[in-house]
């Protein structure tokens, strides 16, 4: 994903192939342990284009705690995703430093498809970066890929201890492979 297409991936092709945000039509389900503000709702992860800069906010309504840290895509069922790559685009405060991005089928085992510390790339209002999962030759589960994509913050940039858990993000979108189940 170069520059320009940092936001053509899964997530557009189904807005594309749906004619909206996808996540409004249930063909993928966003959810989080925290109560949602209206103003900075779930479904702003993948607003792109002219709404790329909405936010979502983990933070709307109190500081979350320890393990109120991640965001869950659905894809729901008979659909999986193969992930490729990933795009991440900071909010305005608190920014992703360290994550990590899990993959599962039953939302009891998981595998570690991305994990990230000490990152500086995002560490500006709308920093924007797209990162390639190194592993993918290792590891044959991860190409078999997964209806359920979990991206846990472990930290941000905030040096203010009861902000450790904050997620403030514009957008992410996903790369790779999405493709329906037949039974």
């Amino acid at each position: 994903a170069g520059k320009n297409n940092e936001f053509e991936g899964i997530i557009a092709h189904l807005r594309s192939s749906t004619g909206e945000n996808p996540a409004f039509n249930g063909t993928i389900k966003i959810t989080s342990p925290t109560k949602t503000h209206p103003e900075y709702p779930l479904t702003n992860l993948v607003e792109y284009k002219e709404l790329l800069d909405k936010c979502y906010w983990n933070f709307g309504c109190y500081n979350p705690k320890e393990e109120e840290n991640w965001l869950l895509f659905d894809f729901k069922e008979n659909h999986k995703i193969f992930l490729t790559a990933y795009t991440i685009r900071s909010g305005g405060s608190s920014h992703p430093k360290g994550w990590l991005i899990e993959g599962s089928n039953d939302q009891n085992s998981w595998t570690k498809i991305d994990e990230v510390h000490n990152c500086f790339l995002l560490n500006s209002p709308r920093a924007t970066h797209t990162f390639k999962i190194e592993k993918l030759n290792l590891e044959p589960e991860i190409k078999s890929g997964f209806r359920y994509i979990r991206f846990t913050q472990l930290e941000n940039m905030s040096p203010k201890i009861e902000r450790k858990y904050r997620i403030n993000l514009k957008a992410i979108e996903f790369f790779g492979n999405y493709f329906t189940i037949r039974e």
